[in-house]
């Protein structure tokens, strides 16, 4: 799993609200990519026309619909197809509620020492059949200014593994709506 999922809310609750934004024409989009806002659309913090060091975190993406309201593979069950590039017109459902622990794949160890550091993300390849995103936690600390992401925990992966390619527990910490210090 790469990508940032909702895991739980910080007050509790378990409502991911999402709102839709315009979505970038240039560059493709992934399900669970980390958002900014730029000129009145979205695109990823990764994306060439972003600086990820000082972009603030909108949130992740939870699914796309293209022009005319449908999602990219209306036939298949969950609409769970990215964006592709040159798409213009489409729009991306984001999680934007800035309340919202996400967990994400640890590009590297995962260790109780990541707790409370501030963190980035890096592009790892996406699953372009499925549509989701290739963001991965970096582990190590983000210099001054550079992290979008604060590290609240770490999770095992399924095999029950406690280092590579586990998961953090993170909030955004330079999220759009609210800075947390």
């Amino acid at each position: 799993m790469s990508g940032l999922r909702p895991a739980y809310q910080q007050n509790g609750g378990s409502n991911f609200r999402t709102k839709k934004y315009p979505a970038i024409t240039s560059g493709a989009m992934y399900v669970g990519d980390a958002v900014t806002v730029s000129s009145g659309v979205v695109k990823p913090i990764l994306h060439a026309a972003t600086a990820a060091a000082s972009a603030a975190c909108l949130g992740a993406v939870s699914y796309f619909v293209d022009a005319n309201g449908r999602p990219p593979t209306f036939a298949l069950p969950n609409g769970n197809i990215g964006k592709p590039a040159g798409s213009a017109g489409w729009f991306a459902y984001v999680y934007d509620d800035p309340d919202i622990v996400y967990e994400v794949q640890v590009a590297g160890t995962a260790s109780v020492g990541l707790t409370g550091g501030i963190h980035s993300v890096v592009s790892a390849t996406p699953t372009t059949a499925l549509g989701q995103s290739g963001n991965q936690l970096v582990d190590t600390a983000a210099s001054a200014g550079d992290g979008q992401f604060r590290v609240v925990g770490v999770r095992q992966d399924v095999s029950g593994s406690d280092a590579a390619n586990s998961h953090a527990l993170v909030v955004i910490a330079r999220h759009t709506y609210r800075v947390i210090p």
